[in-house]
């Protein structure tokens, strides 16, 4: 049959699973796709609804107001069915099309589009149409509801919707769109408010193109399946995104691809709405006394949220979330695209692994910027603003940085496992009114550059580790209060310089060498008492003279003035660097001295503590072709 051979391709190009069989990829390309299908929308069986039901063709019988469909076929469908239903019930390995031209369909007892059983089923919204589905059931107190009756639309099996057209869902009752096996959409508009979710697949949800304009009271896309391992994805290729949901934006209980689209998602009403959380003017015993994690009873409200890895190959998303804007169970892979966040939690939070390989974040406000076991910066541009730890390595759960003190014993931690931080390349911008760089075990740096401003407050950082801070190169210039006051360890391979004066907010500071070259031109945006400078251009047994003022003649990069020239301010001091760790005389913070600090001229860090992590390579991405998303070889 023409029309049968034409829809199995439909199906297989976009890699829907059949039955029992795997994901099978298709030759045919999505314009190939198109123009076949154009082709057949005028072939089929026409059905124009109204309080009249015709049916011109076979496969489809009326009764009432129900359109009852028991054969394959592509089924044309006009006009307006008022508290009714399309019913779709064909053999188990047949394929059915419903084509929607202008048609409006509403119920108050089920679903309006209900597919009980099909091989697969494709909606196809004719170009230029509008298409309205409305659900709103009426119930008696205590009945019960079926899963069939509790979306707008809904496919017991795999659900296709593709063409040009403009669908509105309006599901005053329960969910917008639901397949219990996959949900493919290859283009379309849609306009979606839902009382629970917008769009679910329960194995998996594929989305290659289209607009989507959704507000819903629980998540706005989510595929929930727990049963099978290599199941439960969402993997998002293009289109473009409005989503307000109540609950979490997109949820997979698996894996998150995103490798491209332009996203604007809002959850939980934003991050103004968030859990409040102290800021850091107090000392570590009293942090977090008023921070509470996520309970069983409180709805999660993430903005791309994900059980087993989360992964952004391109895209752009702006996300303003109550809760953590990019979450993940296990392991965070940011490897390009932009992503642009506001959160009343986290900004990117893995139990396990946060990744940086590329693209830019931009974290506007946040309690915590980076937060996992293990927070890795190999390339990218990284931008944050935290009213606790800049980046965290704390290990274990959500939730561990700001309640660690009182739970130590995290899963990781269990295990034998600490936290580190490793900056190997990219740009790293931090503005943190709580410790800068806080790791529960070492911190490694060996390139990029680095820019931290901490905290003002004694009772915080600047950086805060417990075991070595292992320099090795790259550019770290370094900004904030005394107390608490860490600095690189004699581990390093690289100088650092740390110098201890008053410098004012937005006052320009230069380090030179003794000939006039270069080393580092910065502008703090905070008052500061210390400044901790390393360079790959520092050499031992040179001096370098300290100036302010002046000016410089180009623009500043996140406070930082380069490839310009210097007019010359007031001299404040000279330093020789004498060793690997140069202070300019005695400091003395007013907090608790940690690993890495010493009193005494030189500031030498402590040789007695443990050794540093090796710096392991990252793991490679690897696409599985039949699942269609990444899997990640072991570290």
């Amino acid at each position: 049959m023409k029309n049968k051979r034409i829809y199995r391709g439909m199906f297989l190009s976009l890699a829907l699973i059949a039955g029992c069989e795997g994901v099978k990829d298709s030759p045919s390309s999505a314009d190939e796709i198109k123009d076949s299908l154009s082709s057949t929308l005028t072939e089929g069986t026409a059905i124009q609804l109204g309080e009249t039901i015709t049916i011109d063709g076979e496969g489809a019988t009326a009764s009432n107001q129900t359109v009852r469909i028991t054969q394959a076929g592509t089924y044309l469908i006009s006009g307006t069915l008022e508290d009714g239903q399309i019913q779709v019930e064909v053999g188990n390995q047949e394929e059915v099309n419903l084509v929607l031209n202008e048609t409006q369909i509403s119920s108050t007892t089920g679903a309006p589009i209900l597919i009980t059983q099909s091989a697969k089923t494709t909606i196809t919204l004719m170009e230029g149409t509008q298409n309205v589905i409305s659900h709103q059931m009426v119930m008696n107190d205590g009945e019960e509801v079926s899963k069939e009756e509790k979306a707008a639309i809904f496919s017991q099996d795999d659900l296709m919707i593709t063409g040009t057209g403009s669908l509105t869902v309006d599901a005053k009752t329960y969910n917008g769109i639901v397949s219990q096996d996959d949900l493919v959409i290859e283009d379309g508009n849609f306009v979606i408010e839902s009382a629970n979710h917008g769009l679910k697949g329960k194995d998996s949800v594929v989305i290659e193109e289209g607009t989507f304009k959704m507000t819903t009271k629980g998540d706005a896309i989510q595929s929930d399946q727990e049963a099978d391992e290599e199941k439960g994805f969402i993997t998002i290729r293009g289109g473009d995104f409005d989503l307000v949901a109540e609950q979490d934006g997109i949820q997979a209980q698996t894996k998150l691809v995103i490798e491209g689209g332009t996203f604007k998602i809002e959850t939980g009403g934003g991050y103004e709405a968030g859990a409040v959380k102290e800021t850091t003017s107090q000392p570590p015993f009293n942090r977090g006394a008023s921070a509470t994690a996520e309970t069983a009873t409180t709805p999660s409200a993430k903005g791309l949220k994900a059980g087993q890895e989360l992964v952004i190959e391109g895209g752009s998303l702006t996300i303003n979330s109550a809760d953590d804007a990019l979450h993940t169970n296990g392991s965070l892979w940011m490897n390009g695209g932009e992503v642009t966040l506001s959160t009343g939690d986290d900004g990117l939070h893995a139990d396990e692994t946060v990744e940086v390989n590329g693209g830019t974040v931009d974290i506007l406000t946040s309690y915590e910027g980076l937060e996992g076991q293990v927070v890795r910066v190999n390339d990218g541009v990284i931008r944050l603003v935290a009213t606790d730890d800049g980046i965290n390595a704390a290990g274990g759960m959500d939730g561990s940085g700001f309640m660690s003190f009182f739970n130590p014993t995290t899963t990781s931690q269990q295990e034998g496992e600490s936290g580190w931080i490793e900056l190997n390349g990219g740009w790293l911008y931090v503005n943190a009114s709580g410790d800068g760089l806080d790791a529960n075990g070492s911190i490694i740096m060996t390139g990029g550059v680095v820019i931290v401003e901490g905290p003002t407050s004694g009772h915080d950082g600047i950086l805060d580790f417990d075991e070595t801070f292992d320099l090795q190169g790259g550019q770290l210039i370094a900004s904030g209060g005394v107390g608490m006051l860490q600095t690189p360890s004699e581990t390093s391979t690289q100088p650092t310089l740390v110098i201890q004066d008053s410098f004012e907010s937005g006052e320009l500071i230069h380090i030179q060498s003794e000939e006039g070259a270069e080393i580092v031109t910065f502008s703090p945006s905070k008052a500061s008492q210390v400044l901790i400078i390393s360079s790959p251009d520092l050499k031992m047994e040179s001096t370098y003279r300290v100036l302010s003022g002046g000016t410089y003649s180009v623009e500043a990069t996140d406070g930082v003035y380069q490839d310009g020239t210097y007019t010359e301010g007031e001299e404040r001091f000279q330093v020789a660097l004498s060793d690997l760790i140069t202070s300019n005389g005695t400091l003395t913070g007013d907090g608790m001295r940690g690993p890495g600090m010493e009193e005494g001229p030189g500031m030498r860090g402590t040789k007695d503590m443990r050794e540093a992590p090796e710096i392991k390579d990252h793991p490679k991405m690897e696409m599985n072709s039949d699942l269609k998303t990444p899997t990640l070889n072991s570290f």
